[in-house]
């Protein structure tokens, strides 16, 4: 499951930006980086042990085999090992982002965490990071290396600062886009084709209310966030349907080689037309703007068989136990036949690891981090570690999560081809090709579909997912040009994303006309859109993303 940006409070900014402003000059000066050159490379065991402590958001343990630790586990026993280093906790946090504005204020930080964009930022413009450019250069592994080059952003420029890295980068995994789910045995009992296009899509949610085939009496077709787009990864929201039309709204995209808002497109306002028509027509939700989660669960439940969400957010999987005939397959709906499926990719990092300015062994860091991506991926010796340590626990196979490793970092390959060999283990009936962090979702895999047993629902849904939308060649993914904060949209943002709600939900609900789309549009630039536009477009000028 891939972790959503963490969005830093303003007011957290504010305290610890004053706080650092006074301390920040008296200390950066004494804290220089040094580089231990003699060990600047991927692998190998330290003759004298070492030891970083690391800050790290609090994550659930049930993980662990019994009697492991966080602190000892499968993944530090593998560290150690092959390196003799070993990482000491120094905090864990529930409320991540407020500590780490704790640790900055009071310049008390451990020498490795895991921040996100708005923390790394605050780190890197206090002078408080460690640079890591000839670190990584020398000393990352040609699998980190090659893992980090497969993605279509630059995830070292991005996490670099006039030239200088200053954070290890974790790309955003891809395949977590949103798909378009929908029940197969309800297309199966009305005669119906899996969708391939939004007319089909339409046709389907038509045809399971007309023969109202929930047999509530309350058959609905498709519902929508009241935020209604822009939220990647955001179950229920209404991108899907306007990527199709070329549309991105909430997003600063590239248009004819300039930065423009996507919301103020007129593909947009093409877009906002069907979902009127839609909503006029009864196939959306008629109280989807106030309608709370919870209750939008409920119907995924019983009355609703087309949802949109990415692979890991299936709240529709309760359906199941409401229904044991119940079976939701993902499909990329497109415009017309022969169109390729319109997506986006969310920002490019999601997380950094940073090393405190002044660690003296930031080389270490790096090993560190190498030795766990390989230890996640089965890689090399870790493989037969993985299964001897499973061996030992009387388990399958190590399933312990990434998010307890010693260094909690997931630097997977943009185009992973693990659910290739899943696919084959499974019609095969034999696992012997897999790796070991394979073995135990092949387990659940297997569990759902023999027995239906439910512990393996979800990673049977995943699996028949998979990698879908990273590797197929009928979908075209659309690259952000920008994903950041500038000062104007911190200013300005929240009161022009609550006008763009107003009006975008006004006219999907009938209550404008579609015309009222052209009045937003002077609105939007008129009360802080262009202001916005320009920074935007100074901030791309000078190469930045995020």
């Amino acid at each position: 499951m891939g972790i959503k940006k963490i969005v830093f409070g303003m007011g957290a900014i504010a305290v610890a930006g004053l706080l650092l402003a006074a301390c920040g000059a008296q200390n950066s000066a004494d804290t220089s980086t040094k580089v231990d050159t003699a060990e600047l490379k991927p692998y190998g065991k330290y003759k004298e042990p070492i030891t970083f402590t690391i800050g790290k958001q609090q994550r659930d343990r049930s993980s662990l085999f019994k009697g492991d630790t966080i602190n000892n586990n499968p993944a530090t026993r593998y560290l150690k090992q092959e390196t003799n280093i070993s990482v000491k906790i120094a905090w864990e946090a529930a409320d991540f982002p407020q500590k780490v504005s704790l640790v900055m204020s009071t310049q008390d930080l451990p020498d490795v965490m895991g921040v996100y964009q708005d923390q790394f930022t605050q780190l890197a413009n206090n002078d408080l990071l460690a640079d890591l450019t000839e670190v990584y250069k020398k000393a990352a592994s040609p699998t980190v290396k090659k893992n980090m080059s497969s993605y279509s952003q630059n995830m070292i420029k991005i996490a670099s600062r006039d030239g200088k890295l200053l954070g290890i980068p974790s790309p955003y995994p891809y395949g977590e886009e949103n798909m378009l789910w929908i029940r197969k045995d309800w297309l199966d009992k009305v005669g119906l084709p899996v969708p391939e296009t939004l007319d089909d899509v339409e046709n389907a949610a038509k045809t399971f209310i007309a023969k109202d085939i929930s047999g509530t009496g309350k058959t609905m077709g498709i519902t929508l966030t009241p935020q209604i787009s822009g939220h990647d990864g955001a179950q229920m929201d209404g991108d899907l349907w306007f990527n199709q039309f070329n549309a991105f709204p909430s997003s600063m995209i590239k248009k004819d080689g300039k930065v423009v808002y996507g919301s103020i497109q007129p593909e947009t306002k093409q877009t906002l037309t069907m979902l009127a028509r839609w909503y006029k027509e009864g196939l959306i939700d008629k109280e989807f703007a106030t309608r709370t989660d919870d209750e939008k669960k409920a119907l995924l439940a019983k009355q609703m068989g087309i949802y949109v969400a990415p692979f890991w957010g299936l709240d529709f999987t309760n359906s199941y136990e409401a229904d044991k005939n119940a079976n939701w397959i993902a499909i990329l709906p497109v415009l017309k036949k022969g169109d390729k499926f319109i997506s986006t990719h969310p920002a490019p990092v999601f997380r950094y690891i940073v090393v405190k300015k002044g660690y003296k062994h930031p080389e270490a860091v790096m090993r560190a981090i190498n030795n766990v991506v390989d230890f996640n991926e089965s890689r090399g010796s870790a493989n037969a570690f993985r299964r001897a340590e499973a061996k030992k626990a009387g388990q399958p196979a190590v399933s312990l999560s990434w998010l307890l490793d010693p260094i909690d970092v997931q630097i997977t390959n943009a185009h992973s081809t693990d659910s290739v060999t899943m696919d084959k283990a499974l019609k095969n009936n034999d696992p012997s090709g897999l790796k070991d962090s394979q073995i135990n979702s092949y387990s659940l895999i297997k569990a759902y579909m023999d027995h239906k047993d439910r512990k393996g629902l979800e990673t049977y849904l995943a699996s028949q997912v998979g990698a879908k939308t990273a590797n197929s060649k009928n979908v075209t993914f659309i690259d952000k040009a920008f994903y950041g904060q500038t000062k104007a949209m911190t200013q300005m943002g929240p009161n022009l994303q609550k006008l763009e709600n107003e009006a975008f939900i006004k006219i999907i609900m009938g209550q404008a006309p579609i015309s009222s789309f052209d009045t937003y549009v002077k609105q939007w630039k008129a009360q802080g859109g262009d202001t916005i536009v320009k920074e935007v477009q100074d901030a791309v000028d000078k190469g930045q993303v995020q």
